[in-house]
């Protein structure tokens, strides 16, 4: 783990490039490395790269070529759990670009964010009621969204 984490600076960036590469199966490799680093690297991958690796997965989620979508799902369900499992992360600085991202259209993503408010929710050391203001508004106007699984899993986020 802690060999890899020397080398977070150079593969990243690059890795998280090609996830709006044109071509769909770079796209498809560029999940697959980034899941292979998350792998390893674990929480060290989280410090500087949360943002940008949700920023992808927000982007992936969206993506037309089905393949790519599912290299996204794994990747952010590895991520979810690397999170979980972290015990210095930072939730505070993590609610606020869910919030920003909640205001979306697209209900990949905003199944995405749904998700990850569920999981933030889970965390006995998260207290989501807290940062409730950040997200309320968006919550409200995905109860009007004409998906009704949008609606259901929004309405089971508030409960």
């Amino acid at each position: 783990h802690e060999a890899v984490q020397g080398y977070l600076h150079q593969m990243m960036p690059p890795l998280l490039t090609c996830t709006a590469d044109e071509n769909e199966n770079v796209r498809y490799a560029a999940c697959e490395a980034l899941y292979n680093v998350a792998k390893v690297a674990r929480h060290a991958i989280l410090e500087q790269y949360m943002e940008p690796i949700f920023d992808a997965l927000c982007r992936l989620y969206t993506d037309t070529k089905h393949d790519v979508q599912d290299g996204a799902h794994c990747l952010d369900r590895l991520i979810q759990d690397i999170v979980t499992e972290t015990k210095d992360f930072d939730y505070a600085s993590f609610i606020p670009i869910l919030s920003t991202r909640i205001r979306v259209l697209n209900p990949s993503q905003l199944q995405l964010v749904l998700g990850w408010i569920g999981l933030l929710d889970s965390v006995p050391q998260v207290d989501m009621i807290a940062h409730l203001p950040l997200y309320l508004e968006g919550m409200l106007n995905i109860s009007k969204n004409d998906n009704r699984d949008i609606r259901r899993n929004a309405e089971h986020c508030l409960e």
